[in-house]
């Protein structure tokens, strides 16, 4: 008959084996990324290197500096990566207030192939896994948010956003290796793609409110082998939200870049 030690060793022995089971987790991409830092917080095994305005369509440009900051430190490691939001949002409106057209079709190609591109820098990295999210769906803001905000002073139609939007993520998530689409889980109808209003900010902004969406996030991630535990327990109000940009987030002197290098695999 087991005592009471003996359940104590072995909950012990499952918990060394559980944490030893745990992979070193990069997060890439835009703002949204900010996402996964709710959701794995301070963990030891956690790495947030996303970036303020991030396109997909220039990841390409930022290879060299990526590679250089990482080192031979990705080996073994999995990639979270959110991109493609800004290349709607912010990329395509700029065009269209620069040259008064815009072609869509030419903003998902580029954003699809950036996508593209990256997985295949990122497996020559070694990580492990390079896995995909899709899930801030656009949400209708009015003008003058865009030339407040983003420095947009003729916004594009906010129905023609969704519809671009979602249309990459739908590509996107048909071209790449491991893809998880939340567009419908998380907009209103097919019709107008629009992010729920259960999971939009007060007052409103073009993120989604990561608490409300933390719990959704979690259940469609949880089950990637090797993921660090969620942080527990989760947040339970917005933080204050801070710009990043890649000569402050790839520098060697950058605390999470020195230990993603230092951390064993």
């Amino acid at each position: 008959m087991s005592s009471v030690y003996d359940s104590k060793l072995f909950q012990a022995a499952r918990w060394n084996m559980d944490r030893v089971s745990r992979k070193k987790v990069v997060c890439f991409g835009s703002s949204s990324g900010e996402m996964l830092d709710y959701i794995f917080g301070e963990s030891p095994n956690y790495f947030s290197l996303w970036l303020s305005g991030n396109t997909a369509r220039r990841l390409p440009a930022t290879f060299a500096t990526i590679d250089a900051a990482l080192g031979d430190s990705a080996k073994g490691a999995i990639a979270l990566c959110v991109c493609g939001t800004s290349d709607v949002l912010i990329h395509m409106q700029h065009v269209a207030c620069t040259h008064g057209e815009v072609n869509t079709e030419e903003v998902i190609e580029a954003a699809v192939q950036g996508l593209v591109q990256f997985e295949a820098f990122l497996k020559e990295k070694s990580f492990s896994q390079v896995v995909w999210l899709f899930f801030s769906p656009i949400i209708p803001l009015p003008p003058a948010y865009w030339s407040q905000r983003l420095d947009i002073d003729e916004p594009l139609p906010s129905l023609l956003l969704a519809k671009t939007l979602r249309e990459m993520a739908r590509r996107a998530s048909q071209t790449l290796g491991h893809a998880i689409d939340l567009f419908d889980a998380l907009t209103i109808s097919p019709e107008a793609p629009f992010l729920k209003e259960a999971f939009r900010r007060e007052p409103p902004d073009h993120h989604p409110d990561y608490i409300k969406l933390q719990d959704l996030i979690w259940a469609a991630i949880r089950d990637v082998p090797g993921l660090p535990r969620r942080k527990k327990p989760a947040y339970g109000e917005l933080y204050p939200h801070i710009p990043r940009d890649i000569e402050d987030v790839f520098k060697p002197q950058n605390p999470v870049i020195q230990r993603l290098r230092a951390a064993k695999a």
